[in-house]
């Protein structure tokens, strides 16, 4: 507990030098009852993004332990929150060609888009498009831009581009359902098959979890179906039977393809359940040679790199060593920049916890190597329902 001092005109403690928002709940960090402390720290925590600045003040200042303590964790809570907030678009396109706009998605996500044509498009493509979009999160900008410019979204396998744009195709995003901030969204893709429909016990419904393109979920479990029910309310879905596998590129989306019910006559069928994600919401960064050997902490772990250029390849290697304060999931990029600062190159780094990249060129002097390491991270429940799915 904090002992306030004697002579305040010398001394002044740390809730009284942060702005007027916060200066009553700050100073309740020091009281002598344990459940206003608490009570306190919650409030803190709860404070909302603005007062992030404020609390961040009042921690650099503290001198009570304890109190310092409760600030920094109010500060981690809130920090996680805003990380788990969805990117937001504002997309002002008049008369925006094809460029204009992939130029304006590779932005948001700040990683390349994949572009490609239909052979044989089912929609007529506009040479242009007028639309604007004020401040979305980003799968709903999507949605609306997929609608008007006639294309569709391809996710690739694990590891893969962001996504690719398809041109002519009839768009799935249409059936977006955004949740939790924003920054997830659940679709249902009836063009990878025409229609739900019964084959060996199973109804076949593609359903993909859409991530917001800035976070970084580095594990996931099974998809978790919880109920079905066809029009009448009746239940389709075997108890032994709720727990379904799924596919994707871990950055990006998670895909169910088959979901096992029992047969029926329905002509409609609604569906819920959730998955369970674990995300990075900061992280620790740290330079390493581009040649020769380094060992650093970062992220709770001992990290050695290793890194060489031979014959024209170029090569790191890396040993991840986990302290008992490390996060539980491992995730890592590994990223060389020119001396401009200009990104070459990017690698992701995971399980197991040794592993090996390989370039197959040299990199001019003075290229500069950065390896990020998952420090903190929190874990979601990211819930799914779709009413009214034609089973016929």
């Amino acid at each position: 507990m904090r002992t306030l001092p004697f002579l305040l005109l010398f001394a002044t403690p740390a809730w009284a030098a942060a702005p007027a928002t916060l200066p009553a709940t700050l100073h309740d960090l020091a009281a002598p009852d344990f459940r206003t402390r608490q009570a306190a720290q919650a409030a803190l925590e709860n404070a909302g993004l603005d007062a992030l600045p404020a609390l961040r003040h009042a921690a650099a200042i503290e001198t009570d332990p304890e109190a310092k303590s409760r600030e920094l964790a109010a500060i981690a809570r809130l920090e996680d929150e805003a990380a788990l907030l969805p990117t937001r678009v504002t997309w002002d396109f008049h008369d925006a060609t094809r460029a204009d706009m992939i130029a304006a998605i590779e932005k948001a996500t700040g990683k390349p888009v994949d572009v490609q044509d239909d052979p044989h498009p089912d929609r007529p493509i506009p040479k242009s498009v007028t639309l604007r979009i004020q401040n979305q999160p980003f799968w709903q900008a999507m949605a609306s831009l997929s609608t008007a410019a006639a294309f569709n979204v391809k996710f690739p396998p694990p590891f893969g581009p962001c996504m690719t744009i398809v041109f002519g195709q009839k768009s799935d995003l249409a059936h977006l359902q955004l949740l939790s901030t924003g920054s997830f969204g659940w679709i249902r893709q009836p063009d990878l098959l025409p229609a739900v429909k019964m084959d060996a016990g199973y109804f076949r419904l593609p359903l993909t979890c859409l991530v917001d393109p800035h976070l970084k979920v580095i594990g996931h479990t099974p998809l978790h179906l919880d109920a079905a029910t066809d029009e009448n309310g009746n239940s389709l879905l075997p108890e032994s039977q709720s727990n379904r596998l799924n596919i994707g590129n871990p950055r990006i989306l998670y895909t169910s393809l088959a979901i096992p019910l029992t047969p029926t006559h329905a002509e409609v069928l609604s569906i819920r359940g959730h998955e369970h994600f674990i995300v990075a919401t900061a992280e620790d960064t740290l330079e390493y040679p581009l040649t020769g050997q380094a060992t650093r902490h970062l992220g709770g772990r001992d990290v050695s790199v290793s890194t060489s250029s031979v014959n024209g390849h170029y090569k790191a290697n890396f040993n991840f060593r986990a302290s008992p304060t490390a996060p539980p999931m491992l995730f890592a990029e590994f990223v060389l920049k020119d001396p401009t600062g200009k990104e070459l190159d990017r690698e992701e780094v995971g399980d197991p916890p040794q592993e090996g990249i390989e370039y197959p060129h040299d990199f001019a002097p003075g290229t500069r190597c950065f390896l990020t390491v998952a420090s903190r991270e929190v874990e979601l429940d990211v819930p799914f329902n779709f009413d009214n799915i034609p089973l016929r």
